[in-house]
Formats: structure tokens, sequence, C-alpha cells
């Protein structure tokens, strides 16, 4: 059974809009102040900016999140206005944790330099990128891998954070935040060679570096 989009937009529609995240934000248990930039229009993806403690979030991304977590757990959690208040909260505990995590410019220093080597590796095969196979060197595979594991330390210790700054009123908050974390940290699972050069268009990247060679 699919999702039902239509639902969730009504849902939101009663209680969304920027009210709705700097609730969120109040209610967590930190006194670091922190800016929320909101969009009703644009599709702003649901992230934060650690070095200016800026969140951002809009309309769009935070429908396109509800509709694929719901879909991840197969419609077995309730659409409804009470948790959708809970996911905006916890959500934004998350994205608020990666502003008070302590490592996040070495573990984001790490992360630029993996993909550095990836570039470089890129060009060393002379790889075309936009007609990628099943053989890709080892090298990329490699490389790939340990640029996951960047992501995932990172997001897991959001995740940590996040479970810090919220006060939980009963059993079920507990199990949906827990949903919610194994949704987020599962999306990293599809992590490859290929997302990565798509993600971050390393074809474009291989092609300008090779005219300037």
């Amino acid at each position: 059974m699919r999702v039902d989009l239509e639902k969730i937009i009504r849902e939101y529609d009663k209680i969304g809009g920027k009210k709705l995240f700097k609730k969120s934000l109040k209610d967590l248990n930190s006194n670091k102040k922190v800016f929320l930039f909101y969009s009703k229009k644009k599709n702003l993806p649901l992230s934060s900016i650690p070095q200016i403690s800026t969140i951002l979030s809009s309309k769009a991304s935070f429908i396109s999140f509800c509709y694929n977590f719901y879909d991840f757990y197969e419609n077995k959690i309730e659409i409804s206005e009470k948790n959708l208040r809970l996911i905006a909260k916890f959500v934004m505990a998350h994205e608020f944790g990666h502003i008070l995590d302590s490592d996040i410019k070495k573990t984001k220093d790490e992360f630029s330099k993996i993909l550095y080597k990836i570039i470089d590796s890129s060009l060393k095969y002379d790889f075309n990128i936009s007609k990628l196979g099943k053989n890709i060197p080892y090298e990329l595979e490699q490389l790939s891998l340990e640029l996951k594991k960047n992501l995932i330390k990172r997001e897991v210790k959001a995740w940590y954070i996040a479970n810090e700054l919220v006060d939980f009123n009963n059993d079920y908050e507990i199990l949906l935040f827990s949903k919610l974390k194994e949704y987020a940290l599962a999306t990293y699972n599809y992590i490859n060679f290929k997302s990565i050069a798509s993600q971050y268009n390393l074809d474009t990247i291989v092609k300008f570096k090779k005219q300037l060679a």
C-alpha cells in the first residue's frame, strides 16, 4: 500500500510552518543559540551549517522526509499530527546534534580529503564516470567505503547528541525516535562509488581537471 502523501500534507498544513520548527528547537535541552532558516516555497534540504549555528528547513524537504520515513516502515506508523510534531522535534534535535558535535570540523576535513583522493584516483585510472560498468577499480571501492564510514560516523554522533537533547515523555516517543534514527542511518547503506559520483558531480570535475592537465 502506497503512503498517503496527501494526508501527510494535510496534517502538516494544520501544524506546519516556521512555528513548528521553532517550537521543536525550543523544546530541546540546550541553552546554545541556534538560528533557523525556514522556507515555505523553496526546497531547502533539512540540514545544518555548524559554522554559523544555523539549521535549514522547508515544507518540501520535511514532507519528503516524512514520506520516505513512512514508506520505509510500510505505513506501520500512523500519519498523525502528533507524530509529525514528534518527527519535527527529533529531526531538529539531530541537526542540532551536528552543531554541538565538537568533532564536526575534523570529520568534515577528513571527508574532503577522501573526496579529493577519489577524484585523483578517478583521474589516475582515466575513468569515464558517466559510462560506469561493474568493473570499478578496487582503490575507488575502498575510498568510497572510507567516505561512507566518515558520513555514518558523523550521523551516529549527531543522533547520540540528539538523544541527550530530548526529554522523552513515554516509551512511544523513545520508540519513534529509535525508528527515525534507524531509518536515517539506513539511507547510508546505499552509498557506493556510483552514488558518490552522481551526488558530487565527479564526472564534470574529472573532465575539467583533464582539460587543465
